[in-house]
């Protein structure tokens, strides 16, 4: 593990069945962007729209671009202190370009693409993410409604994931691995 990742790790056991399974994840730290006090993230995929998936030679790919904008913007954002802003290398939705989610501890987490990262609708974008993470920010269990979804997140939605359950019971994990 490297010095800026943090790992969480739950592992889910049932008395007739011993572990089920581990579910891992790590998280890349960017320094000073984090304390124990962010309690959501907002992930920018950093590799959409770069030369290695246009086959063009790029200076900055359009997920870097938004990344920066919504960095900038984040300066003078109200929700600063409950929000982290954290790049990944790739979200796996490539053909679904630019790419960014929302992450909470209980919440759903969301996850959305094809949003406009060109120089022209950066702004736009990173204004309507923002607008979007305040209404995620304010949810306690982190359900966006489709009607008051900025426009650009509204058509953008790829996948809904409910939280990870807090526990789960003999039951629940028979009905889940027969």
């Amino acid at each position: 593990m490297h010095t800026n990742e943090k790992r969480y790790s739950c592992e889910f056991h049932s008395p007739g069945l011993g572990r089920v399974f581990t579910l891992i994840e790590m998280l890349p730290i960017e320094p000073g962007n984090l304390s124990m006090n962010h309690q959501h993230i907002i992930f920018v995929c950093t590799i959409c729209g770069s030369s290695d998936q246009t086959k063009q030679y790029v200076a900055k790919s359009d997920g870097e671009r938004l990344l920066e904008k919504l960095q900038t913007l984040y300066h003078d954002w109200v929700l600063q202190d409950e929000f982290s802003i954290q790049p990944v290398k790739c979200m796996g939705v490539c053909d679904q370009a630019c790419a960014i989610a929302f992450v909470s501890f209980n919440k759903h987490t969301y996850l959305f693409g094809d949003l406009p990262a060109d120089a022209e609708g950066v702004e736009k974008t990173a204004t309507a993410v923002l607008e979007c993470a305040s209404q995620y920010h304010a949810k306690p269990d982190g359900l966006l409604p489709y009607a008051k979804r900025p426009e650009l997140l509204k058509a953008g939605a790829i996948a809904r994931i409910p939280p990870m359950p807090t526990e789960l019971s003999e039951a629940d994990i028979g009905n889940h691995f027969p």
